[in-house]
């Protein structure tokens, strides 16, 4: 059985490396990158210019690919406000260039998107309420989903809530730069006034693979974590969890750090849909457990869907069927059974995306700041 070929750009982002960690074992990986490699993981790799047609067309070049998960962006709220003109050109036109070149070569193209589409007035979005996004930021996503779905014959959107988990050389996420922190000793302030979805990053690639292994397409997904929570609550949850001094966390509101980008005040995510669909997203105790693991820290007792506590194998269930899993040596592939160890891309290759007389090999040929992390 050929293993699927998949094209992930933002391959050295936080969410884009560990996209290409997490489908590698399972596909032919080819990720892009812009400038900075430091955080590609090994892979096939293509540099790729959103803002430059030219390079978004040399990047697929003569290659074929099953799919194409779009994670690279511009997602600074505040430097979008700063270079709007450029920000529109990498998350709307180039997000259309690729999603036209995707439906030219048969392409599945699953689009990254933002709970940041959102206002945030009253939180719990579903995929049916209108969008009102109130920063330019939220405005590009939003145009981008628009031009996938227009310019794409087979899409997937996946709106996500903020994501935590460690970063890379590269790329620092929220969670890097509050443990840092409060290693040092330092205090940090967090949001008392802002609540989200907050979503373990290991889940997007869990999503994608469940995506894939089921034939989706033509849906929007939202994919947050089930609980709501304040910055302030995530952060001494995950403080607690990860043995670190939660006593340096001081509660603060959105209003003290003065002006910059607007951001919503309750961007949580009602996930109903892919709850139904049977993927079920780690809860924050459970992304705390997994993180612990990665990275070999004594975290508190995170009690999973088989009763687990510290250190469990049982901490997580499997995306595929929702029974408890057992961790493979890797807590973001976690599988319950025989039956659901097969159940991966190579599967997918059999279904409707086979590229027609495709060659069995590919051609030789790609923060935190002040108080709070990104958007």
């Amino acid at each position: 059985m050929t293993a699927p070929r998949l094209l992930i750009t933002g391959a050295g982002g936080y969410l884009g490396s560990r996209l290409v960690r997490e489908l590698a074992p399972h596909a032919r990986v080819t990720g892009t990158y812009h400038r900075d490699r430091r955080g590609l993981p090994p892979c096939d790799a293509v540099p790729l210019d959103l803002a430059d047609p030219v390079s978004v067309r040399r990047a697929l070049g003569r290659r074929r690919f099953h799919a194409v998960v779009h994670a690279a962006a511009w997602a600074d709220p505040d430097r979008c406000e700063g270079d709007p003109d450029t920000a529109r050109r990498v998350n709307v036109d180039g997000t259309a260039a690729l999603a036209a070149i995707a439906r030219e070569q048969g392409s599945l193209f699953v689009y990254l998107s933002t709970d940041q589409v959102f206002d945030g007035a009253r939180g719990g979005y579903g995929e049916e309420d209108e969008p009102r996004p109130c920063s330019l930021y939220g405005r590009t996503k939003l145009e981008a989903e628009e031009a996938v779905r227009a310019e794409a014959d087979a899409w997937v959107v996946v709106r996500l809530a903020l994501a935590y988990g460690w970063g890379n050389a590269a790329s620092r996420s929220f969670t890097d730069w509050l443990v840092g922190r409060l290693t040092r000793g330092e205090e940090v302030g967090l949001f008392t006034d802002q609540y989200r979805s907050f979503l373990y990053a290991g889940d997007v690639a869990a999503l994608v693979r469940f995506l894939l292994d089921k034939g989706i397409r033509n849906r929007l997904l939202h994919l947050g974590g089930p609980e709501r929570l304040s910055r302030y609550d995530f952060g001494l949850a995950m403080a607690r969890a990860l043995g670190l001094a939660a006593d340096k966390i001081r509660p603060i509101r959105m209003a003290d750090l003065g002006p910059r980008a607007l951001r919503g005040r309750d961007c949580s995510l009602s996930i109903r849909a892919i709850l139904e669909m049977g993927f079920r997203p780690c809860t924050p105790a459970q992304g705390f457990q997994a993180m612990a693991l990665e990275r070999g820290l004594s975290g508190g007792p995170a009690p999973g869907p088989g009763g687990g506590g510290r250190g469990s194998p049982r901490a997580r269930p499997c995306p595929v069927c929702g029974r408890p899993a057992h961790w493979e040596g890797n807590p973001s592939r976690p599988f319950c059974s025989e039956r659901c160890r097969l159940v991966d891309l190579g599967a997918w290759v059999e279904g409707s995306y086979r590229i027609p007389g495709e060659p069995a090999e590919p051609p030789s040929e790609e923060s935190g700041r002040g108080s709070e992390g990104e958007s």
